[in-house]
């Protein structure tokens, strides 16, 4: 889900989350510690699933939430593409609504600080060198200039959702 927190703007505790998946029809629904993520299964296609749960979010809470759904092969493909050294610290990934277009792409500036970053597809890698916050390129910055919504994950995160996945 992009922009819910556990505390702050749209918070919502984990066990609502849960809930609110369940409630659109999501089976085995289960959340990935406090980050925000939500493991299930379903048969419905990932734009459908996003759907179901944006209007849930929009009905119940009145929040416009954006939701990306990835299957834990996605999740896995993009663990193993990653062209960055693993730094859990300081390497996150952005996940987006759909890939850019090759032209917005190649218009981000690339010379603005000491991070590096990469765009796959739907998903942008960046490895921040002092740590995310201070540094021009948040996910707001991707969403600006892409003109995509977008999620960041840490690669803790993402550990913990590839275990859980795995864990099955």
């Amino acid at each position: 889900m992009r922009a819910i927190n556990v505390s702050g703007r749209h918070m919502i505790r984990m066990a609502d989350l849960a809930a609110l998946a369940h409630n659109v029809g999501w089976e085995n629904v289960r959340t990935v510690l406090q980050t925000g993520n939500v493991l299930f299964r379903s048969s419905a296609e990932s734009g459908a699933l996003e759907q179901a749960l944006t209007e849930a979010f929009r009905t119940q809470y009145g929040w416009d939430i954006e939701v990306m759904v990835r299957t834990p092969a996605q999740i896995e493909a993009v663990m193993e593409a990653c062209p960055f050294a693993p730094e859990p610290g300081q390497l996150c990934a952005i996940f987006l609504k759909e890939p850019p277009s090759l032209e917005r792409t190649a218009r981000l500036d690339a010379a603005k600080s000491d991070d590096v970053w990469a765009v796959d597809g739907s998903t942008v890698y960046i490895r921040y060198a002092r740590g995310l916050h201070g540094s021009p390129y948040s996910v707001a910055y991707f969403e600006r200039h892409l003109k995509v919504p977008g999620t960041l994950r840490n690669w803790r995160t993402l550990t913990r959702i590839r275990e859980a996945l795995g864990a099955e």
